[in-house]
């Protein structure tokens, strides 16, 4: 039988699943468009070093949606990209 670390299923379900969220959101298309002020989504996103910077960095460009908070081990790099966030005039928690 065939081993398979608990690091290497974590790193693989990890990428699928964000691959997948942000794949989801993409799609321009008129249903994926927000129809009022309440339909704004609000995303979270735990970790903003490598894979997490650019996430908060796509996000970002998506039509419709908001970075709304941030969450990482490390304060300094959370501060740092949340003060983007600010400045580009989004309200972003840091957690």
């Amino acid at each position: 039988m065939k081993t398979f670390s608990r690091r290497k299923f974590l790193t693989q379900t990890t990428n699928s699943l964000a691959v997948a969220g942000v794949a989801s959101l993409l799609p321009q298309s008129a249903w994926s468009q927000p129809k009022e002020a309440n339909d704004l989504i609000r995303v979270a996103v735990v970790g903003v070093g490598w894979k997490g910077g650019q996430h908060v960095e796509e996000f970002s460009k998506i039509p419709g949606v908001q970075v709304a908070a941030l969450c990482d081990a490390d304060l300094d790099r959370a501060n740092e990209a949340a003060t983007k966030l600010r400045e580009a005039h989004q309200k972003v928690t840091v957690y």
